[in-house]
């Protein structure tokens, strides 16, 4: 899994005073939401939202840069589906299989997509 952890966060309080007690508020929920992402794995993001007297936020903890979060969602969008991601190597990706397209590796450091072998994967991961 990567290092990497990313936020995005948006705040909008009718006064000054309130700015701070929804950003203090979205911070404690990222709290919450780090623990949760326990069963997440790269390139998938957490959103959350809030909206009330004092104003509002949203905030999207993302596993991984936002280029990856955006890399992931641009795959899907394209009518792929994520079906594996490879663990303790040297360089991690994951797997996007698509009904009519090859599939395709995400990499998970570079953010790079290259085509995926099939065989090689196989050959090369172990189920434990």
């Amino acid at each position: 899994m990567s290092k990497i952890h990313s936020l995005t966060i948006n705040v909008e309080g009718k006064s000054a005073e309130h700015l701070k007690k929804l950003l203090e508020l979205a911070l404690f929920e990222l709290q919450e939401l780090q623990q949760q992402s326990g069963r997440k794995r790269d390139g998938d993001s957490l959103p959350l939202q809030m909206s009330g007297d004092m104003g509002s936020y949203t905030l999207e903890y993302k596993l991984g840069s936002h280029a990856l979060v955006a890399a992931q969602a641009d795959l899907i969008a394209q009518g792929y589906r994520k079906t594996d991601v490879t663990e303790w190597r040297t360089d991690n990706y994951s797997v996007f299989e698509h009904d009519d397209k090859p599939p395709v590796r995400l990499y998970l450091e570079s953010v790079r997509v290259d085509e995926h072998d099939v065989q090689e994967h196989e050959k090369n991961n172990f189920s434990f």
